[in-house]
């Protein structure tokens, strides 16, 4: 039987950040900038394997944009949570988010 040392080290090993931003869902800006499209949400991290606890930044290069995003691998929704700070993650998670104007 492994102790609670070994199991928390073990744990953290396995820790797996996949961070899945999603084309935005279509929107048209007002002032015609980018042919109205509103640009993907990037990541502060890159997809991979992490072994201690990160903190996730989302932003949009469209100015005026909202980000929903999701953690548990769901397809995010406008009823989704509204991205206002960095994403702590320490678990395996999937982040999925998109941006709408």
């Amino acid at each position: 039987m492994l102790n609670n040392k070994v199991k928390v080290f073990i744990s953290s090993l396995l820790l797996t950040l996949s961070l899945i931003l999603l084309f935005t869902l279509p929107a048209f800006a007002s002032n015609g900038n980018n042919n109205g499209k509103v640009q993907p949400p990037n990541s502060s991290h890159e997809p991979g394997q992490y072994y201690k606890e990160q903190q996730i930044t989302l932003k949009s290069n469209t100015p005026g944009t909202k980000i929903y995003y999701t953690v548990d691998g769901s397809t995010p929704t406008k009823k989704s949570k509204l991205y206002t700070a960095p994403i702590t993650v320490n678990e395996d998670v999937t982040i999925k988010a998109f941006a709408l104007r």
